[in-house]
């Protein structure tokens, strides 16, 4: 708590994440510098109970805090379309941050079934299956291997999200909760020249970036 009370007082943004705290515990810590939360569901405690009680967890706290920030890993698998559209439902667009937590193989077009090493020293092998890196035992996640398009394209195309919507999530939202919205993050007299062009299925045509185009079909 002493940590995200400093972090916060020096403009570094304190997030929630990989955490069995209850929503006691996040509440307090949201009074402390802890304004968001990383990867909601993924990594985060939930309703439980506490002997004969019931308890709630991180996620919890995250709903009923309406000025708590949540991102979310919106590659159509970490998190079933049904869990976007509840997480969308309660915290709406100006409050989720869209995020790929993509791994080394991310954006790499990794065939199905390949393995890959998440260090490079190939020590951890993990495994590309499903559209998503797993442990190769296929217990667990291991990753994400999205880009942000996707994650523009899962929320729009499987959440039944309006794609106004899915955009900020993806540029503005992120950008206020860094503080760089005045820069980035929309399109804005002053603000950097950095845009995307979609075509009507969300795939990636082009990239300008300062100002000038880049064409790059690969980051989709």
């Amino acid at each position: 708590l002493e940590l995200g009370e400093r972090l916060h007082k020096q403009g570094i943004m304190a997030s929630v994440g990989h955490s069995d705290a209850t929503t006691a515990q996040v509440y307090e810590a949201f009074g402390r510098g802890f304004h968001s939360v990383t990867h909601l569901y993924s990594g985060c405690s939930v309703l439980h109970r506490n002997g004969p009680h019931r308890e709630g967890g991180v996620v919890e706290a995250a709903f009923l805090i309406d000025e708590m920030d949540v991102e979310v890993i919106a590659d159509g698998v970490h998190l079933p379309p049904d869990f976007l559209r509840l997480i969308y439902k309660i915290k709406g667009p100006e409050h989720i941050a869209l995020i790929t937590d993509s791994i080394r193989a991310g954006a790499a077009d990794v065939p199905e079934g390949t393995v890959v090493y998440d260090d490079k020293e190939g020590r951890r092998p993990i495994c590309i299956k499903g559209g998503v890196a797993v442990m190769p035992d296929g217990k667990n996640f291991a990753g994400s291997i999205a880009t942000t398009s996707r994650l523009v394209r899962t929320m729009v195309q499987r959440a039944g999200v309006e794609l106004t919507a899915a955009v900020r999530m993806a540029a503005l939202t992120p950008a206020r909760m860094l503080g760089m919205d005045a820069e980035i993050g929309s399109i804005a007299v002053g603000k950097r020249a950095d845009l995307l062009l979609l075509d009507s299925g969300l795939q990636v045509q082009g990239v300008i970036r300062d100002g000038k185009q880049v064409i790059d079909n690969r980051l989709n």
